[in-house]
């Protein structure tokens, strides 16, 4: 397996980028892929998989999955979302209309979602988390392991999503959290891609990263929770930051050493708060600025633009964002 945390990234033949039964045509991944889960392989049809809240992320992991043949259910807000995303395969909320694979459905009932589900991923913003987990937790089967995709700082309690998490759910339910250089819409596109899992749990870690294993999709485990969420929330303040720069028309000196003196900033944090140092320089810590900063699809840099010189034309979430 890979890893992003403890040492140097180690991989073995069962997670190169091209395997066997990845070298097939297709948009992500052939239909009813094999997955390993605990140790045993079992076919991806098998695994039902409930995703809570659809925005671009949620609905480009939901893409991933049903890509593998994973039985999909998004759960939504809204009837007449869920009735395109069932009718028409589109979500008309999300991707720009992409379409989505047939086994994604969608519904506006947790209970009916969560009832099947071997794993549930979350996908709901930091901020409406705690009260949107603490509806539903009571419907969440027991034992079924939840994956986190969400990243942010609580302004209420100024805790990271991994506190809050064990907060609402307790400290039983298996836990773990994705982070990391993804643009929603290249994961839909099946665009490479590669990103961090954090767990405490090894076992679920690595169901995990098989789970979500494609020919361009790879995830690398770290037991540095507390690490990848430090990075996960602060880089891109750093990213706001650096599109400011832009927008006053600093220069590129002046971002480069921004982003500079800003990673070791996270570094300290990161050490301070009881994570690991070498976390701030994989794939959740610096390595995101590259892409969010130096690339047009990076709309923290963009909003730092706009907000540096007042001009809210084109911002992106000119509006507060809504609970999924």
């Amino acid at each position: 397996m890979a890893s992003d945390g403890g040492g140097p990234p180690v991989f073995s033949d069962a997670s190169s980028w091209l395997d066997d039964d990845d070298k097939v045509p297709g948009k992500i991944e052939k239909k009813d892929s094999f997955v390993t889960l605990g140790g045993t392989q079992v076919r991806a049809s098998t695994i039902n998989v409930a995703i809570l809240g659809s925005g671009n992320f949620g609905t480009a992991m939901g893409v991933l999955l049903a890509g593998k043949g994973v039985n999909v259910t998004i759960v939504v807000r809204k009837a007449e979302v869920a009735d395109a995303i069932n009718n028409e395969h589109v979500n008309p909320k999300s991707l720009g209309g992409l379409e989505l694979p047939h086994n994604i459905g969608a519904c506006i009932d947790p209970a009916a979602a969560f009832c099947c589900a071997d794993f549930i991923f979350h996908a709901v913003p930091c901020q409406f988390s705690r009260d949107v987990l603490g509806k539903v937790k009571g419907m969440m089967p027991p034992d079924v392991p939840v994956i986190c995709m969400t990243k942010g700082i609580e302004t209420g309690t100024l805790q990271m999503m991994s506190e809050v998490m064990t907060d609402v759910l307790g400290p039983d339910r298996p836990l773990a959290y994705l982070s990391g250089p993804s643009f929603a819409m290249e994961i839909a596109q099946g665009m490479a891609t590669a990103v961090t899992i954090a767990s405490t749990d090894r076992d679920l870690g690595y169901d995990t990263m098989s789970m979500l294993k494609t020919r361009n999709f790879r995830g690398l485990y770290t037991n540095d929770v507390i690490g990848v969420e430090v990075c996960g929330a602060i880089k891109n303040v750093i990213a706001i930051a650096a599109g400011m720069c832009e927008g006053l028309g600093l220069g590129t000196n002046a971002m480069a050493a921004l982003v500079t003196r800003g990673c070791s900033e996270m570094r300290r944090l990161t050490q301070v708060m009881g994570g690991e140092d070498y976390t701030v320089f994989g794939l959740s810590g610096a390595a995101p600025h590259c892409p969010k900063i130096c690339c047009t699809l990076g709309l923290l840099c963009l909003l730092g633009a706009r907000l540096a010189t007042r001009d809210r034309s084109d911002l992106p979430g000119r509006s507060p964002p809504t609970p999924p």
